[in-house]
């Protein structure tokens, strides 16, 4: 017997066949792994590639085969939007880079040919320089690539820049379905769900309950509850259509006695969809009894309106709300809102859309078919925003292609020393910054790249240049700026070596340390501080790169003959 979930165009087992096949194509090798089952009608999984791990999704729903869906259908949008490609640094020789549709272009030409709205959304203060703030991490080049996306209201074709879609929109507005209005339904829910939690945040609203009554309908959900409420957890489920039929959900999940909370958002047009999508949504990854990413109410609503509080809320919903939010009088009533369950793909598709539309927005639209599958890039200029639009010129991702043109350009001279520190100064990266991270190198566990930070380069550089007093001033505190570093204990001995250990305290520190780190530590102090890291060409010579390597341009292939 055939399974079939409300919104879904396929079975669920004719969906997981379509996908498999797809990942296939694509060169992909997924590996299933860490099942969750915390309750009735909640599941959660994690996939990842065998050759790659850094490409991974999670998927979560109400049955195991729902959430093995999910988890493939995450997995495929990401690939097969490039988003997946977004922080690495790819591949020479591809015939293309993110869609076969894409367009290079100079990078002037392709700010300038953007309309007026949106080059004033994205640059309000006049600041950005298109040759500098364009160009892609990616390939570090000087050639923009453009991804033709339609205006929805207009059915205009707009070209925007790759690096404008990853700096500020991320994963937001990603999806994928079984068809192109599933896999837009999908896309467009994702944008409210964040943009009402967003603006619950900046406007500190408490949400009202959904009565009884409503949720009494929907008998999985009242299973699920119920068992969670015997494992110490306690829901508060609020309407967060905002009084305006927005397609949004949220709960609270309360850990008893605990001092923390966790809240949860879902979306969808079909109002039983989006209730059961954000009870799933909230144990993603989670088992009852683990709350180290639930936080208690916050009494500092400047930092809950924050930027920064919103991007933890976006990457993995570890921010924090105001007390006022868990109230139980609320600032809104609740309103009935959304389609029955029989509601086709047209009818949902118009819901989102009319209620978008009726805000004064715009939607840019990019669909990607795939072997009978379909995957979305969607954006909303002014409301789907991830981070604000200053992150192009102030934190914008490309920087990092300086670090590592540096990287791959070493010398054996206190020349490039020094310039790698005129670098860091430069660019002010966080010290406590991953290097991989900022420069776009895929890092496998038995990488030597794989947890340095930025203060570690800045420390082999002062110990290559003999710079001892400078060295002291910067290892003070490393500690808890190299928190998590594999090289912590060669950092912490070279302190001490640098404050000048007497050889007497050198068995110590070899116990304390460890041979290899204390043996480490001295070598560095006498400037042989780079022996231990791959630089130049040996880069990009790790596992997971070279694996990455070959699925793009797997990926490249598959793509280009559809």
């Amino acid at each position: 017997m055939k399974h079939f979930l409300t919104g879904k165009a396929r079975s669920l087992e004719d969906a997981l066949s379509v996908m498999e096949s797809a990942l296939a194509h694509l060169g992909i090798q997924p590996v299933v792994e860490k099942w969750l089952h915390p309750a009735p009608f909640i599941w959660s999984v994690h996939v990842h590639d065998a050759s790659c791990p850094a490409l991974f999704s999670n998927g979560k729903g109400i049955s195991r085969e729902a959430a093995l869906a999910s988890a493939y259908g995450e997995f495929l949008e990401r690939f097969l939007t490039g988003y997946h490609l977004a922080d690495f640094t790819l591949p020479k020789g591809l015939p293309w880079l993110y869609t076969p549709n894409e367009r290079a272009l100079p990078a002037d030409t392709a700010w300038q040919a953007l309309p007026r709205t949106l080059k004033a959304y994205w640059d309000p203060d006049g600041e950005l320089v298109p040759d500098v703030h364009m160009p892609e991490l990616g390939c570090c080049g000087q050639t923009v690539h453009c991804i033709p996306m339609e205006d929805i209201q207009t059915g205009a074709t707009v070209e925007i820049p790759w690096n404008i879609l990853v700096n500020l929109y991320a994963s937001n507005g990603l999806s994928a379905g079984n068809t192109i209005l599933e896999a837009r339904i999908q896309g467009l829910s994702e944008i409210f769900e964040r943009w009402v939690r967003n603006r619950i945040l900046s406007e500190n609203l408490c949400l009202p309950q959904i009565p009884e009554v409503v949720l009494s309908a929907n008998e999985r959900v009242i299973e699920a509850r119920a068992a969670l409420e015997s494992e110490g957890i306690s829901l508060s489920i609020r309407d967060a259509s905002l009084e305006m039929g927005y397609p949004v959900v949220a709960i609270i999940l309360y850990a008893r006695e605990q001092g923390r909370a966790f809240v949860s958002f879902g979306a969808h047009p079909i109002f039983e969809v989006a209730l059961e999508r954000t009870l799933t949504e909230a144990f993603q990854g989670r088992r009852p009894g683990e709350y180290d990413d639930w936080k208690p109410p916050s009494s500092d609503l400047e930092w809950v309106q924050s930027a920064e509080n919103r991007e933890l809320h976006f990457i993995d919903a570890s921010g924090q709300f105001h007390w006022h939010f868990f109230s139980s009088k609320a600032d809104l009533r609740f309103k009935p809102w959304g389609l029955a369950a029989s509601a086709d793909f047209e009818q949902q598709w118009n819901y989102l859309v009319e209620r978008l539309h009726a805000g004064g927005h715009s939607l840019y639209v990019q669909d990607i078919p795939f072997m009978d599958f379909y995957a979305c890039r969607m954006i909303v200029p002014g409301l789907s925003e991830v981070l604000p639009a200053d992150e192009l010129v102030e934190n914008n991702h490309n920087a990092g292609c300086h670090l590592r043109k540096h990287l791959m350009a070493h010398e054996d001279s206190d020349r490039w020393a020094w310039q790698l520190l005129d670098l860091l100064d430069e660019w002010g990266w966080a010290d406590h910054a991953s290097v991989a991270s900022i420069a776009g190198l895929m890092t496998a566990p038995e990488s030597p790249w794989r947890g340095v930070k930025v203060i570690e380069l800045r420390i082999r550089a002062l110990c290559q240049l003999q710079q001892l007093d400078e060295l002291l001033g910067w290892l003070d505190g490393i500690e808890h700026l190299a928190a998590g570093s594999p090289r912590l204990n060669t950092l912490l001995a070279l302190q001490r070596l640098a404050e000048g250990a007497p050889e007497d305290e050198w068995e110590a520190l070899t116990l304390l340390y460890g041979e290899d780190a204390f043996s480490q530590a001295k070598a560095w102090l006498q400037g042989h501080a780079w022996e231990d890291l791959p630089l130049s060409d040996a880069l990009m010579d790790d596992p997971w790169q070279s694996a990455f390597n070959r699925l793009v341009v797997t990926r490249a292939r598959a793509l280009g003959t559809e």
